[in-house]
């Protein structure tokens, strides 16, 4: 960057109620930069689109919608979960064969597809 170029610097946009606190406009509501990786990023935009339904700022058709797939995301992490659970058990369990010098013989684990 040149010595004559300026940098501005333009602070997040985290307006929960949808208007520019510094032009008074009304605007669209910025979306948060919530982490959906994680159960409680899905817990907390829930909340916060509670709160926002709460509030008048989304209509509620629109809040379900959107929390309809936020279900969904949490639905598909827990399931994550459950398989990472699952396959670190297999390991647990297949570290443990030679108890005492004898073989532990384990059921075969079956996965759901």
């Amino acid at each position: 960057m040149e010595a004559s170029q300026s940098c501005t610097f333009l602070p997040p946009m985290n307006w929960s109620d949808g208007v520019d606190p510094e032009t008074k406009n009304r605007g669209p509501i910025p979306r948060n930069a919530m982490a959906l990786d994680t159960l409680a990023g899905v817990r907390g935009e829930m909340a916060r689109l509670y709160r926002l339904g709460l509030n008048g700022k989304i209509r509620s058709d629109e809040m379900t919608r959107f929390v309809y797939v936020l279900k969904e995301v949490r639905a598909c992490l827990e399931a994550e979960m459950l398989t990472d659970v699952q396959q670190r058990l297999d390991v647990l369990s297949r570290a443990m064969e030679n108890v005492n010098g004898h073989r532990i013989i384990h059921p075969p684990t079956f996965t759901r597809s």
